[in-house]
């Protein structure tokens, strides 16, 4: 019998990670070592554990799993980490990806679709769905759009101009991406200035009228 590939999993809901760690340990492929809420009990767990894929949620209760892939890429670059979140943004995908991230799923995926992945990080080195291959595409057609208008927005900057378009609040917008509402304002500020625009809704037509947005 050959060995299973073992997997760590960090997420704050523990329904939901007690539920994945059943439909892995469930596969013939695979069996979960580390089970984690926060980054702290992962690590601390790493050291008398050894993983070959770890799935991370992005947005842990009291942390950001960015923080928590930029440092495991760091330390343990061998460790193939796929992002498991409810966050569908291209904005995020794409971060993820440049920091390291060899996979990328959203939380309402199929157990099958799941094992797939797994097994096509652990053979392949990483594996991007149509989806995530998508948004990996939006995002370079928009920073082409923009070049083409000769003005440069930053990724945050991006991020914030299609969260303002959703309706969103500064207070909203912070909390989504770890940053005091001072300081989204602030990249509200920036964009106004960037496009030209007085208010909120010339920046949101903007957008639209530029497909941007």
């Amino acid at each position: 019998m050959s060995k299973k590939i073992s997997v760590g999993i960090v997420d704050d809901h523990k329904l939901f990670r007690s539920g994945v760690v059943d439909i892995i340990n469930d596969s013939k492929d695979f069996q979960v070592k580390i089970s984690a809420s926060t980054g702290d009990e992962f690590f601390s767990a790493l050291k008398k554990s050894t993983i070959q894929i770890l799935l991370l949620d992005i947005n842990l209760k009291h942390e950001n799993g960015l923080d928590i892939l930029i440092q495991l890429s760091q330390s343990n670059p061998e460790i193939k980490v796929v992002m498991l979140t409810m966050f569908s943004e291209s904005s995020y995908i794409n971060t993820m990806i440049l920091k390291g991230a060899k996979g990328y799923l959203l939380k309402d995926t199929t157990p099958e679709i799941l094992l797939m992945t797994l097994q096509k990080v652990h053979t392949e080195g990483k594996y991007y769905d149509s989806f995530t291959t998508n948004a990996i595409v939006e995002t370079m057609q928009s920073k082409e759009k923009l070049a083409s208008l000769g003005i440069e927005l930053t990724q945050i900057e991006q991020d914030i101009l299609k969260y303002i378009s959703g309706g969103k609040t500064a207070d909203e917008i912070s909390l989504l991406l770890f940053k005091s509402t001072r300081t989204i304002e602030g990249y509200r500020q920036k964009l106004l200035e960037k496009t030209k625009t007085r208010n909120v809704a010339e920046l949101v037509s903007w957008g639209f009228k530029n497909k941007i947005l």
